[in-house]
């Protein structure tokens, strides 16, 4: 996977290209000698995102009770190399998932994940992660993972490289150094000034941000003009969770949500502080669908 392609990036006064992160700039995740498939090696990222890693793992074990490891971290070029002959073969036609390397056209094989061209993955500028048990390939409603990832996004991991429609990899996540650490979240029943960092806005949907969404209330007789969204996948998870919604995982915040919301709001006082819904989905909602 490949979304920061750069022939160089600077961290720490040290320059360097992908694949080449200088030990310096790097830092151990939680827990030391944890990780891999077989849960003792030792896993690297650049210092920013190592320690957001951390922070965030830490977090998650906290709210959640939900212990992550990774298998998948800081790649050399070497290691993008194997990794990307593991899974595409040279093929001058046809085929699936094409990429081209060095001028020559690959594909991928049947049963095999999406790799990055060598060069190009965030895993080799140390930004990227493959976490462990959080589902396969297409499995974004996995419980562990939909309870996990809300509180992973608010330390600045991204999942949307991995929802790219030839990558569908549930377990894939990217630092994103503009995130900046850990930001108050906001408790979900301020006003529309409370919202920042605004991702998409539709007249008739969603309103995102880093920590929130807000359902603006408006009916609308096309759910189908709604956009998916990783948050909404999450908020409906979390609401079939409680076990009083059955609703469908698809990322579309049609009525069936909204009205799931408002009574889940309603149901733990978690709207406007009165007792009323307010459709807001902040810090206290979460809380409140997690520790359900």
């Amino acid at each position: 996977m490949a979304t920061l392609v750069a022939e160089a990036q600077t961290f720490a006064g040290q320059k360097y290209s992908n694949g080449s992160v200088p030990a310096e700039v790097l830092a151990e995740l939680d827990p030391v000698g944890g990780h891999g498939t077989d849960g003792h090696a030792h896993a690297y990222l650049r210092r920013d995102a190592a320690e957001a890693w951390n922070s965030a793992r830490q977090d998650v074990l906290r709210r959640t009770d939900i212990s992550l490891t990774v298998r998948g971290w800081n790649r050399t070029l070497a290691e993008q190399e194997r990794f990307f002959l593991r899974s595409y073969v040279a093929q001058t036609t046809g085929g699936h998932d094409a990429r081209t390397w060095h001028g020559v056209r690959y594909v991928r094989r049947p049963g095999r994940e999406s790799v990055a061209v060598p060069g190009t993955s965030n895993h080799g500028w140390g930004l990227a992660v493959d976490v462990m048990d959080f589902g396969r390939a297409g499995q974004w409603d996995l419980p562990r993972r939909v309870t996990a990832f809300p509180v992973l996004a608010e330390h600045g991991w991204t999942d949307t490289e991995g929802r790219q429609p030839h990558v569908d990899e549930p377990w894939h996540l990217v630092y994103d150094p503009a995130h900046g650490g850990p930001a108050p979240v906001p408790d979900g029943r301020g006003g529309e000034e409370a919202h920042t960092r605004v991702e998409i806005d539709l007249k008739n949907g969603l309103v995102v941000t880093m920590h929130k969404l807000r359902f603006n209330g408006v009916a609308n007789d096309r759910p189908e003009t709604f956009v998916r969204d990783i948050h909404v996948d999450n908020l409906q998870g979390l609401l079939n969770g409680t076990q009083r919604y059955h609703l469908p995982v698809d990322g579309v915040g049609g009525p069936a949500t909204r009205d799931a919301l408002a009574d889940w709001q309603v149901f733990t006082n978690t709207g406007d502080g009165q007792g009323h819904a307010d459709l807001v989905v902040g810090k206290s909602v979460w809380k409140s669908l997690m520790e359900y």
